[in-house]
């Protein structure tokens, strides 16, 4: 009785005039800031969000969010993100809330500071890397002067 008219004209429709179903909706990394490529900036940024790098950057660099350096982006400056993904040249301390990734062919010269770091084949890095919790990172490290040091499966004689 109710809705059977509807029905009936889905029926009397070819398949490609049916309503379309609606999609799932797919989870998308926003880009709030972009440097483009052929574009040089120097100083410093503070971004509220994502930042995505082409051009050239000299300075320093505040990021709450995602930091992205493209192929084509070049920075000098000392990073300070939630997360980042270099596929081109930096050179700068790199402090990340969660994760530092470099790309085929990416170079890296500097110190970083992570929760995780992942390095790809092809890559170039020279510096220090430092990986763990911020809450971990400050805790000192102690060790009972007394006791000996744990070895593993190897024992000391």
């Amino acid at each position: 009785m109710f809705g059977n008219r509807e029905r009936e004209k889905e029926k009397d429709m070819p398949q490609e005039q049916h309503p379309p179903q609606q999609a799932a909706p797919v989870r998308e990394r926003r880009t709030d800031t972009v440097l483009g490529q052929g574009t040089s900036f120097n100083g410093s940024l503070q971004v509220e969000g994502s930042l995505t790098i082409h051009g050239e950057l000299e300075g320093s660099v505040t990021c709450s969010g995602h930091l992205v350096v493209g192929k084509t982006g070049r920075v000098k400056a000392d990073l300070d993100v939630g997360s980042t993904l270099i596929g081109g040249k930096v050179e700068g301390s790199v402090k990340a809330k969660d994760r530092v990734e470099l790309q085929t062919a990416s170079i890296l010269k500097g110190d970083v500071h992570a929760k995780s770091f992942v390095i790809q084949d092809g890559c170039s890095f020279q510096g220090n890397c430092t990986m763990g919790n911020a809450a971990d990172l400050e805790r000192p490290l102690t060790q009972d002067s007394k006791s000996e040091p744990e070895l593993g499966i190897l024992k000391q004689a």
